[in-house]
């Protein structure tokens, strides 16, 4: 429960600093958070315990939805069929894979803006 509205809150936040403008998609603000948005779902895309599927904590909805990524990190878990291994830690702790946010990196590679995640994370 107090995960969920953790993400929520987040979430809230980042809405508000976007509609603002004081915030944009690709953005970090003065805790290093980098917000993009979500795409190519079928309308949900899964939050992970940990970077790899199967341990679902919560959904976001929608394509086009807006999320603070903290960090990016190298995981043997992949989605869908899909052969990339780069995951995104969101504000809340959880994990979402990243070939589904609009990161600018070609698919299954790093962004060099955002940091790497570390271990332990």
């Amino acid at each position: 429960m107090t995960r969920r509205l953790g993400a929520l809150a987040a979430a809230a936040v980042t809405a508000a600093a976007v509609l603002t403008g004081t915030l944009s998609a690709g953005s970090a603000d003065a805790a290093s958070v980098y917000y993009y948005k979500t795409w190519r779902t079928d309308g949900t895309l899964a939050e992970q315990f940990t970077p790899t599927p199967g341990n679902v904590v919560g959904w976001i909805y929608g394509n086009g939805t807006t999320v603070g990524i903290v960090c990016q990190v190298w995981s043997e878990g992949t989605v869908d069929g899909l052969p990339y291994h780069v995951w995104d830690q969101l504000q809340n702790g959880s994990y979402v894979y990243d070939y589904y946010i609009t990161t600018p990196a070609p698919d299954g590679q790093f962004t060099t803006s955002i940091p790497r995640c570390q271990v332990g994370d």
